[in-house]
């Protein structure tokens, strides 16, 4: 599976039933990240990432995540620069994720209105 297919295939899910524990094993088979939003401050990654984040998180191509110090930390900067980054922006159409990581976007729905755009990504897309 790639990530269209996987995107398409959760596009439209209502918050809470994003994805199940059958396509999360099938993303992670896939080296594919899902990328949604789990409430009003916080980053759900499930797929070959599982983890939950505030509203913006950086990680290596191996999908660990970058521990956050002091800006003036010489380890963080140089952590920093061959980092992939999401952040997550809340609109008032919903959450919407920024990356410069190739991805591909599918609705989460709440009561019939959008409540986020989610994303798919591959960990073979990341630097």
């Amino acid at each position: 599976m790639n990530k269209e297919q996987l995107a398409e295939l959760l596009n439209g899910r209502e918050i809470g039933n994003e994805i199940t524990k059958d396509e999360i094993k099938i993303a992670k088979e896939n080296n594919l990240v899902v990328v949604f939003g789990a409430s009003d401050d916080l980053m759900e990654f499930e797929g070959a990432i599982s983890e939950e984040f505030g509203t913006e998180a950086e990680f290596n191509k191996d999908g660990s995540f970058i521990e956050r110090c002091d800006d003036e930390c010489v380890h963080y900067k140089k952590a920093l620069e061959n980092a992939n980054k999401i952040e997550a922006d809340y609109t008032k159409n919903g959450w919407r994720y920024k990356t410069e990581i190739p991805h591909v976007t599918f609705d989460i729905m709440e009561d019939g209105e959008l409540y986020c755009k989610g994303i798919v990504f591959s960990l073979l897309d990341c630097k």
